[in-house]
């Protein structure tokens, strides 16, 4: 505001702005006011959701210990259905899929893992998702399908898992040497333990490389 006004002047100056101005002020603070309560009701809303699905994935974990199959599909349905921007639900459809596979019901495990797959809510469950359907599919004898989950440069916490999974598809298609490469890929990445003496085991079992034609 002009310095030399007068103070009449300045306050017929505040009137005539306040009167072409005033309604979008107005308009601003009420939805300031409702941006923020409505970032406060969506975090709110989150929180009650992560909750209220945390419970229901202990009863499942609960459920899964008691080895009751029933109560752990229930649980993990409900998560789906109800749940499904939550982690949780990703951990239900897992666990429903391994009840699945227990039951050799290969089809219905690879359902829920198709669904764990489109709704991960973060990268590191998406990998766990497509290593978990992949194994189902080469259970299922759809390696083909299972050598397409493998990335082409897979992330290099998750390189050795895949690899293995190649290794497991290439071995039941019958590429011996490929399918040995890949496991020896999966070794180079694992310090030991026993997950490494299981990749060691796997590529033990294959059989014997073909001798070289001419040999």
């Amino acid at each position: 505001m002009d310095p030399q006004l007068t103070e009449q002047e300045q306050v017929e100056a505040i009137k005539k702005w306040w009167a072409e101005n005033g309604r979008s002020v107005i308009a601003g603070l009420v939805l300031g006011v409702a941006a923020v309560a409505g970032v406060r009701y969506w975090f709110g809303y989150q929180e009650e959701q992560a909750m209220a699905a945390g419970e229901i994935f202990a009863r499942l974990q609960e459920a899964r210990g008691a080895g009751d199959t029933e109560a752990v599909l229930d649980a993990g349905a409900r998560l789906v259905a109800d749940y499904p921007g939550t982690p949780y639900a990703t951990l239900g459809a897992f666990a429903m899929a391994r009840v699945r596979v227990e039951a050799d019901n290969l089809e219905a495990a690879e359902r829920h893992l198709r669904w764990a797959l489109e709704h991960a809510p973060h990268e590191g469950l998406e990998h766990l998702a497509r290593l978990r359907l992949g194994r189902v599919l080469v259970a299922a004898g759809r390696a083909g399908e299972a050598l397409a989950l493998v990335p082409g440069a897979a992330p290099g916490g998750y390189g050795p898992d895949y690899a293995e999974l190649r290794g497991d598809a290439l071995a039941a298609q019958g590429k011996v040497d490929e399918a040995r490469a890949a496991y020896d890929q999966a070794l180079a990445g694992l310090a030991g333990g026993e997950r490494r003496r299981a990749v060691e085991i796997k590529r033990d079992r294959l059989p014997p490389a073909a001798p070289e034609q001419g040999s």
